[in-house]
């Protein structure tokens, strides 16, 4: 009888026990199950220059919080700006900030840490003569981007020109992250990128996806940005819009460009347009003669361009009048895509079907570019330096005299 009774006891303990342990379980999957991931980035952080004098920084998060960036000088006393609101998408605009130093910033989500301690150079003042550029185009299939931006991390360029076909196959808004924000956040965390459209960035929507994702110098006359300037140290940059807005000789942008350079008073001046004026593979004759005099007369040094998906240096080129200044075309569309095949013609001074990228430096009066492959190889070079005529192309550029096709004169594309 006693024994029994304290079997029965023992029965009784086990079954309490493993009713608890039954119940403790099911609290702690609810617990797990009922609680929220931690947030975490799912882009950026990534910069943008919105106006000569401002960084902005960009994020979005998996979940709505309340964000905010710490932000200042190595060794001084951070200041905060936060989001004015709960979302998931964050832009924080820097505005207070010492022309041309080095600032440090961290992303926050409701005042946890999201990212490291990170780095740019606050927008240089007008009269700075050292400035350092990056030039990429046409980036696809994520292996070439991802190089080209640890290459130039370690360069630390001031800012990142893309020269149009930012997101394959079709610019949608799904493949921004993958395909592009992703590979190259690395370098996008630290240099601020300023992109022009490519016909692939159109396809979807007019280019809607582009513009939800880049917040881009204002030009006073689109609701879009879809062409713009801004300036960094003693140059200016013209980007243009030859994929979905007029450019000839009657439309806003011609005469917003041709105004713009006009006003200029850079040293330096550079333009990025998404189709080649002049290259070995399939050059846009209508945008050469109806860009090219504007080019040549008010002394833009440099044109760069993508699309063609290789690199390419001209010889220096003044095709419309001897009073006007001999300018180079670079084509760089070697950030991924498939790689073009060419046929050299007598304006160029090097052209090579290749992944890369390009890196200018500026000092005074005296430019260096250098083409790299996408192992950080330098395949081609050239030195520039501005003559007593404020021309930085040699004094026997080479001369091309073809007629206009027909239709041209109707200024437009």
């Amino acid at each position: 009888m006693e024994c029994s009774s304290l079997r029965h006891l023992r029965a009784g303990t086990v079954s309490n026990a493993l009713r608890v342990c039954l119940a403790l379980a099911g609290v702690f999957l609810r617990v797990v199950l009922e609680t929220p991931p931690a947030p975490a980035l799912v882009r950026g952080p990534y910069l943008q220059r919105p106006d000569d004098r401002t960084v902005e920084i960009l994020w979005r998060t998996s979940s709505i919080l309340v964000g905010s960036v710490s932000y200042g000088r190595p060794g001084t006393v951070f200041r905060t700006a936060s989001d004015a609101a709960a979302a998931q998408a964050h832009a924080a605009r820097l505005s207070d900030l010492e022309a041309g130093k080095i600032y440090e910033y961290q992303v926050f989500g409701d005042g946890a840490p999201l990212s490291p301690v990170l780095s740019f150079r606050a927008p240089r003042e007008a009269a700075d003569d050292e400035i350092a550029f990056a030039v990429v185009g046409d980036t696809a299939g994520r292996t070439v981007p991802a190089q080209i931006a640890s290459l130039l991390r370690f360069t630390s360029p001031d800012l990142l020109l893309h020269t149009g076909d930012v997101v394959y196959p079709d610019g949608r808004l799904d493949d921004y992250d993958p395909e592009f924000f992703g590979p190259m956040a690395a370098l996008l965390a630290t240099t601020p990128v300023m992109p022009i459209l490519g016909d692939h960035d159109v396809k979807t929507a007019d280019g809607a996806p582009f513009f939800s994702v880049f917040d881009l110098p204002d030009n006073g006359l689109t609701a879009q940005p879809r062409y713009y300037s801004f300036r960094q140290g003693d140059a200016e940059f013209f980007c243009l819009d030859v994929e979905s807005s007029e450019y000839g000789e009657d439309s806003d942008q011609y005469r917003w460009l041709e105004r713009s350079l006009a006003e200029s008073t850079a040293v330096w001046k550079f333009v990025t347009v998404f189709e080649p004026p002049f290259t070995s593979e399939n050059s846009n004759v209508v945008e050469r003669l109806i860009l090219s005099p504007l080019f040549e007369r008010f002394g833009v040094d440099i044109v760069f361009s993508g699309h063609e998906h290789l690199y390419e240096r001209s010889k220096p080129i003044r095709m419309f009048g001897a009073s006007g200044k001999p300018v180079t075309y670079v084509v760089e569309g070697g950030g991924g895509a498939s790689l073009s095949s060419f046929d050299p013609e007598d304006f160029s001074a090097f052209v090579a079907a290749v992944h890369g990228y390009v890196t200018v430096r500026v000092s005074n009066d005296v430019l260096r570019l250098e083409a790299h492959d996408a192992a950080g190889s330098i395949i081609d070079s050239v030195t520039m330096r501005k003559g007593a005529d404020g021309s930085a192309n040699d004094a026997s550029p080479l001369a091309i005299s073809e007629p206009p096709p027909a239709g041209v004169s109707a200024g437009r594309r």
